[in-house]
């Protein structure tokens, strides 16, 4: 059994916390004050320029008006951010402002849609 518990500490993901400053695009860069610039795990949103990269899933979303729901979504609330994975440039996480789950949200509302190449497949159903 605490083979079992090592093991289970060992997976665990690290949480952060994130105070959004800037949002590039509706899946990110979240650029957080404290450091990370985040990335939201398991979706996939079109980018603010309108195109979108083969092989890559594309939401019929703009990509600015996706960029501009995130931004409302976040104003104002620090994020509880959960790690994925980490890159050079950025941290893949999923993150919740309150007990809303960002990446889910999205996903709701027709802006994202679940993309599992990108951090895992997206489980909504009990988040909103």
């Amino acid at each position: 059994m605490s083979l079992f518990l090592l093991l289970a500490a060992v997976t665990a993901a690290p949480t952060f916390s994130c105070t959004p400053t800037q949002v590039a695009d509706a899946g990110g860069p979240i650029v957080c004050a404290e450091g990370p610039k985040v990335r939201l795990a398991g979706i996939a949103t079109r980018p603010v320029n309108g195109t979108c990269e083969a092989g890559a899933p594309c939401p019929a979303a703009s990509g600015a008006a996706a960029r501009d729901r995130l931004v409302l979504a976040i104003a104002g609330a620090p994020l509880q951010c959960a790690t994925v994975a980490n890159s050079s440039a950025y941290t893949l996480a999923t993150c919740s402002a309150g007990k809303t789950d960002l990446g889910c949200l999205m996903v709701y509302e027709g802006f994202a849609v679940p993309w599992a190449d990108l951090g895992g497949a997206r489980r909504c159903s009990a988040i909103l």
